[in-house]
């Protein structure tokens, strides 16, 4: 994998990581640079959508009603249950 950044390929390290605010739980592989010490995704979906809803803007929760509800609710549980796993 080559850094992004400052083009180094050589010793970077891997990391898989698990989505988890919306509870997809989709694995993704990030590495960090040697050289830099830059972490980022090894490779961006085709798709994100899924991953951004259109109200997200990363900064604060999204206003719709993603954690109210029966389902919501759910979903809390599951989000504050990767906190302390």
């Amino acid at each position: 994998m080559t850094c992004r950044i400052c083009r180094n390929s050589e010793n970077n390290t891997t990391y898989q990581a698990r989505e988890m605010m919306f509870g997809l739980r989709t694995t993704f592989t990030y590495f960090q640079c040697a050289a830099c010490k830059c972490l980022q995704i090894a490779e961006i979906p085709a798709d994100i959508a899924p991953y951004n809803p259109q109200d997200y803007n990363g900064h604060v929760r999204p206003k719709n009603d993603y954690y109210s509800g029966v389902e919501g609710k759910f979903r809390k549980i599951r989000f504050l249950a990767t906190l302390f796993t």
